[in-house]
Formats: C-alpha cells, sequence, structure tokens
C-alpha cells in the first residue's frame, strides 16, 4: 500500500485500539504472513503471498466495526484471522494487495450461555477447547471438537473455514 495512507491509517487505528493493539514492523508482518500449515511456509517465498501492511488486534465488536469503517475510507483490504491453524494459505495476503490483518485472538470470552436452550454466544477468538471447557462448567457439552479436531483453533475462523468448505461445494446460501 502507498506509504503514506499506511502511516494515516496507523494513526487512526491507534486512535481505536490503542498504541500497543497496531503493529506494521518487519518481524510481526512476516510473523502473520505465515500460518501453522506447513505448506504455507511457501507462501512468502511465491510471487503471490507477502506479509500484511499492518496487524491489528481489537478487543470488541466496536472496534472491529471502526477498524471496517476505516479500512473502507483507505481502500485497504481486510483479512479476519484467528489462531492461524488455516489448512489453505487463505489468512495470507496476496504480496500485490497487503493490507490489514485482524488479529481476533484478543476476543475470546462466552458472551452469554442460555441454559435449558444449551445455546451459547461467544466471540470470534475463542478457541474450540477453551469453549469446550467454558461450556463444561456449566454442564453443557458438544461434540464437534473443531475444524480438523484441534482444540486450538478459534471458533471464528473454524466457522469461516466450514462457510469456505460449503461454498466450495456449492451449498452456499
Amino acid at each position: 500500500m502507498e506509504a503514506v495512507a499506511t502511516r494515516n491509517i496507523l494513526k487512526e487505528l491507534e486512535g481505536i485500539v490503542g498504541e500497543k493493539r497496531v503493529r506494521a514492523d518487519e518481524v510481526v508482518r512476516w510473523t502473520y504472513a505465515i500460518e501453522d500449515f506447513a505448506g504455507s511456509f511457501f507462501h512468502p517465498l511465491s510471487d503471490k503471498y507477502g506479509p500484511p501492511d499492518i496487524v491489528v488486534k481489537p478487543h470488541s465488536a466496536e472496534e472491529v466495526s471502526k477498524i471496517l469503517i476505516l479500512a473502507n475510507k483507505y481502500k485497504f483490504p481486510i483479512i479476519p484471522r484467528g489462531a492461524g491453524s488455516d489448512m489453505t494459505g487463505a489468512v495470507t495476503p496476496l504480496k500485490k494487495t497487503g493490507g490489514i490483518i485482524l488479529d481476533m485472538t484478543d476476543m475470546n470470552r462466552v458472551l452469554h450461555l442460555q441454559e435449558g436452550l444449551n445455546a451459547a454466544r461467544v466471540q470470534p477468538g475463542i478457541r474450540w477447547g477453551e469453549l469446550h471447557h467454558e461450556l463444561a462448567k456449566s454442564g453443557v457439552t458438544i461434540g464437534c471438537k473443531g475444524p480438523h479436531g484441534f482444540l486450538g483453533a478459534t471458533l471464528g475462523g473454524g466457522m469461516t473455514w466450514w462457510a469456505f468448505s460449503l461454498d466450495q461445494q456449492g451449498h452456499s446460501e
């Protein structure tokens, strides 16, 4: 992205989430360019993938909303990311596009459990293992262990993967 636009959006992002939760240094950017999946280690070596311009860690839906409005203003792509355990390279930015990785892992709480209905409202950064642990406190269990059985994957990432899988099979709604 253009250097001036990047500097401007950095300052505005810091105003939304605080200086400590916005990063644009090389080490962090390249760390987020690589996912857990072994094949993604080759992405940075290709002509297709590269690091994000900025990494932001929001703590609330309100912050996410403000970040999306700001990114739209500057025409910056947004790439939501959970634990980075994706198996496809889907959260690795395109080299020529860059963008902002929205690291959702700090949004990791169970917000509400409706006992009797066995329904829970959770934030997208909660890991499947944390969700199992929190629900067990109320005697609730779920059969699904998360995508590919990884308790360390985030629920938001797992739901995105699931929706993507359905879409690729032509079952999208």
